[in-house]
């Protein structure tokens, strides 16, 4: 808490907690997170850490697909199908940050950030021909995992030449591992179909910027802004299929 002479108000511990709560009719969440936050007059340090929820169902009907055989004959069904959806999905996030306070008007922070996210979604379709007199059904399964890592580091500088200048740059680096596995199942042909995939994504960010503004009045100024930002990610991604007649 900052008042306008810039000065702090609190310093010590802050526990900050927040849970919330959705539900509609094919889907709901549930969130919880907290933070602590330590602040002295140059340092503030945090940590928090956080759990997501979330579950979504659905049945569905198709229209029904209408073909005319001969141009006496009515209109007959070709085709219904139905089906059932539903996917799950869990997420849990820990981190910690740290800021330096330079001067009044320039800081440092790192922050660093770990997730884990489990899913799993499931479907089942029906379909029936009438005109042949046939019926069939899919069953497709998926469940997988990914863990994400997050690492930022920022730097500002506002107080240059009357603070007519600022400066800022950004660096962050990430790193994505998933694992999912995914299986089809087809009654009509008898067939089973398995996937595996693997991926890692690695992503390294650059952002830097400065903005100087030219004083015309005591409340107005013309102001020039310039940003470069770069970004170099590595993707891997190896998959193997299995099918089984």
């Amino acid at each position: 808490i900052v008042t306008e002479n810039e000065s702090k108000l609190f310093e010590g511990l802050l526990f900050t907690p927040n849970v919330s709560y959705s539900l509609d009719g094919h889907q709901y969440s549930f969130s919880n997170s907290a933070n602590i936050t330590a602040s002295t007059p140059r340092f503030t340090y945090i940590i928090m850490g956080g759990d997501d929820y979330s579950k979504t169902y659905l049945d569905n009907k198709t229209g029904m697909t209408r073909e005319q055989v001969s141009a006496t004959s009515a209109p007959v069904v070709v085709l219904e199908s139905s089906g059932r959806n539903g996917s799950w999905s869990n997420k849990r996030l820990i981190g910690a940050g740290m800021s330096y306070k330079i001067t009044k008007k320039q800081d440092v922070s790192v922050s660093f950030e770990l997730s884990h996210k489990r899913n799993d979604s499931h479907s089942l379709s029906d379909y029936y021909y009438y005109q042949a007199g046939s019926s069939s059904n899919n069953i497709y399964e998926s469940c997988g995992r990914n863990t994400s890592s997050d690492f930022r580091i920022a730097y500002s500088n506002g107080e240059f030449r009357k603070r007519d200048f600022s400066f800022f740059y950004n660096y962050g680096y990430s790193k994505d591992d998933a694992d999912i596995n995914s299986v089809f199942t087809s009654s009509s042909a008898s067939e089973k179909n398995s996937t595996k995939r693997n991926n890692s994504a690695k992503d390294q960010e650059h952002s830097a910027g400065a903005t100087f503004a030219i004083p015309v009045t005591k409340d107005k100024a013309i102001s020039f802004q310039g940003q470069y930002d770069y970004t170099k990610n590595k993707n891997l991604n190896a998959s193997y299929f299995y099918d089984e007649a």
